[in-house]
């Protein structure tokens, strides 16, 4: 989500209501403070996840909804394949190498964050913000 002011209304979640479960929301490292080579519209919007995140999640925490962000580093999909296409060669060990276990992440890795915040072995965890960023 880059446009957090499109869930200000949440009608989605208001449909909901009374259903206990769980919402895990997409923000990024950038999120998190400045990355090189992130322009600053994209870091303000995945702050901006982040703090619907963590006000959705004590709005919601008393009727049984957690509400938390992942904020993954980057992220080998297929846009950042065709990025890779047109860069220069040794591109891809140079980003890797910025990350302590020397690679991005897959996006199965990703994911398998997202099942952890959504399934039940994490009750008590809401208004979070899980890092997925290889060590940075």
């Amino acid at each position: 989500m880059s446009d957090p002011g499109r869930w200000a209304d949440k009608p989605d979640v208001c449909r909901f209501r009374g259903v206990r479960g769980s919402i895990v929301n997409a923000s990024s490292i950038a999120g998190l403070g400045p990355v090189t080579g992130t322009n600053a519209s994209y870091c303000a919007a995945k702050f901006a996840v982040l703090g619907l995140t963590h006000t959705a999640a004590a709005e919601y925490a008393k009727e049984g909804i957690r509400v938390n962000a992942v904020c993954p580093a980057l992220t080998a999909t297929p846009l950042m394949d065709r990025f890779l296409e047109k860069a220069l060669p040794g591109t891809e060990e140079k980003i890797g190498s910025m990350y302590p276990v020397g690679r991005v992440a897959a996006p199965e890795e990703v994911a398998e964050a997202v099942c952890w915040l959504c399934s039940d072995a994490c009750p008590f965890t809401t208004g979070e913000h899980l890092k997925i960023a290889g060590g940075i």
